[in-house]
């Protein structure tokens, strides 16, 4: 018998599934870039934005081609998702400078507190708003 409750649950769970593989990978980009960056410059919030700026970009591809499988237009879509991106990263670099230069943690260790924190929102404006298709009547 089909269970409509049951298939929507595994269906929102692959979901979640695949948007944490394609944040790691995102992540691991982001965090890398911002560890070489942070090597050369003495800037936190500079090379959070330069890591920034390539990993979201990677990031995009991923979840609107493997993630959400999105037939939005590529137009609405990229303005959508790098809206969400600017917001995320203006956030990410306030918070990611208060642990460090407020209560003193490590650029490193702020940097995957930072992350953790702002993967919850990520996910669900993703999914709400970003990739979302219309519903058609």
């Amino acid at each position: 018998m089909f269970d409509r409750k049951k298939d929507n649950k595994i269906h929102k769970l692959t979901d979640v599934i695949k948007f944490s593989f394609s944040s790691i990978i995102s992540f691991l980009i982001d965090y890398s870039l911002f560890t070489l960056f942070s090597i050369k410059i003495n800037n936190i919030s500079l090379c959070n934005i330069l890591a920034r700026i390539i990993s979201s970009s990677v990031n995009y591809t991923l979840n609107r081609k493997m993630v959400f499988k999105s037939k939005k237009s590529l137009y609405k879509s990229i303005i959508s998702y790098f809206l969400l991106a600017f917001c995320i990263l203006c956030l990410n670099t306030m918070l990611l400078n208060m642990f460090v230069y407020y209560f003193s943690i490590n650029k490193f260790i702020a940097k995957l507190i930072t992350e953790i924190l702002l993967f919850i929102i990520s996910f669900i404006v993703q999914k709400q708003f970003v990739f979302r298709e219309k519903v058609k009547r």
